[in-house]
């Protein structure tokens, strides 16, 4: 399926960003600590690099976590249920998380925009435009509606080819 090819080439790419993302903010914090506490220099955009370089790596590897089903899950409802039942039920829970995700992609970039009309800066000697790290939020949100899509288009093909084989 097409979806799935550009799923893992999107994955590949995530997969590497998110982890340059975390080792740099890993290494910037190292760095940090021993300019404070060695060197008795501390830098005051050390800390919001560190914290950014972080948000932005969880965001991006959110949407695999629900790719991979990685992510929490309560499954108390389903254990000990038909397979008719279980059957509804992954296809309202795939549908609710598609709908969540395009929900909190809409919010989120109206909160970028506000944040890019407020001009407000960071609080660091970076002073980097605010909208520039809520953008993480977007960015997450628009990944993690690919990989509902992908999951509800494999539902779709899935019952698709039950329905040709009966």
């Amino acid at each position: 399926m097409w979806i799935s090819k550009v799923g893992d080439r999107l994955e590949f790419f995530i997969k590497y960003m998110s982890t340059f993302l975390l080792f740099s903010a890993l290494l910037i914090g190292v760095i940090e600590v021993f300019c404070r506490y060695i060197l008795g220099i501390s830098h005051t955009w050390g800390e919001e690099i560190v914290i950014y370089t972080s948000l932005y790596s969880i965001y991006l590897m959110m949407g695999l976590a629900t790719r991979h089903n990685e992510h929490i899950a309560i499954d108390f409802l389903v254990r000990d249920r038909t397979v008719r039942f279980k059957t509804i039920l992954t296809w309202f829970t795939e549908w609710l998380g598609l709908s969540v995700a395009i929900f909190l992609l809409a919010l989120s970039s109206i909160m970028v925009i506000q944040a890019r009309n407020s001009g407000m800066v960071s609080y660091s000697d970076l002073e980097t435009p605010i909208w520039i790290y809520k953008l993480s939020f977007p960015i997450g949100f628009l990944i993690l509606t690919f990989y509902h899509i992908e999951k509800v288009f494999k539902l779709i093909h899935s019952s698709i080819k039950k329905q040709k084989e009966i």
